[in-house]
């Protein structure tokens, strides 16, 4: 009987610890080596081999999706605790970029792994936790990723931001008129002039819609593509394929960007809310 409680407060205390430690570790490697610990991201062999097979560790993957609510959790909770080392920190410029890399993260390498692979619709709208089989569309992946997150994007109206146009979408996110970058070569002249980071992009086809998705510069011409499109036909994140998707692919007539820097990042970490630049209704 002692045994079996003292087994109990052993196990309680270890989660407990594990949970402090997601929550307020503050080197954003340390913190996605902790939840990589305790099955809450994929690891990095994972994240490398996703870019080539979207379908890749599909069982392995969808007991990660089981535990969801916590992984959003895990985002949310560290979001309030980097806000609260930001309001009594008087670097507030190491403070943001500390936030912006837990941020950047939480994005690409704990929650869009996770949604890899999950089939596209053009009318796609996703459940509450990836679902491989059930369809989503490019506006509603860049909203639900971001709403995941722990941006706070609200309505306009009965309006949403999935249902934008990517102008419009990337307008609301940075509360200015957006500059159009056009093609592939000033887009990518734009990543140089600003250095790695994570976007959020537009693009207009020479056919008449659009496609919204993430974009995360390394540096130098590598780009990675994090989205849901019509190719692969799924979910997927596609390494140095740029210029091949976007611009002979999709044949760009029109690119709009919104970095995720210090103003977004602070958006973020405050939960100030983020709504439609217009309203469709």
């Amino acid at each position: 009987m002692r045994a079996t409680l003292l087994y109990r407060c052993i196990v309680y205390v270890t989660v407990c610890l594990c949970n402090v430690i997601l929550v307020y570790g503050q080197n954003s490697t340390l913190w996605l080596d902790l939840l990589r610990e305790n099955q809450l991201a994929v690891n990095e062999e994972q994240f490398e081999t996703l870019k080539e097979d979207p379908l890749a560790f599909e069982s392995q993957r969808a007991q990660m999706a089981e535990c969801y609510n916590q992984i959003r959790a895990a985002i949310e909770e560290k979001r309030g605790v980097l806000a609260m080392n930001l309001a009594g920190n008087s670097d507030r410029e190491t403070g943001l970029t500390e936030a912006e890399e837990i941020l950047i993260q939480g994005i690409e390498r704990v929650l869009i792994p996770l949604w890899v692979g999950n089939t596209w619709d053009f009318n796609g709208v996703p459940r509450d936790k990836p679902d491989l089989d059930h369809p989503i569309a490019c506006g509603h992946f860049v909203q639900k990723i971001m709403k995941d997150a722990g941006f706070n994007l609200v309505r306009n109206g009965s309006t949403q931001m999935a249902y934008l146009s990517t102008k419009h979408w990337v307008q609301s996110l940075t509360g200015t008129d957006p500059v159009n970058y056009r093609n592939w070569s000033g887009t990518l002249a734009k990543f140089k002039a600003e250095g790695p980071g994570l976007y959020v992009m537009g693009v207009d086809v020479t056919s008449g819609w659009g496609h919204m998705l993430f974009a995360r510069y390394y540096g130098e011409e590598e780009v990675l593509l994090l989205h849901a499109g019509i190719h692969p036909g799924c979910a997927s994140m596609h390494l140095d394929e740029g210029k091949y998707y976007l611009d002979e692919f999709l044949d760009l007539q029109n690119v709009w960007l919104a970095r995720f820097d210090s103003q977004l990042v602070e958006t973020w970490l405050l939960g100030d809310a983020i709504k439609p630049a217009v309203r469709m209704d």
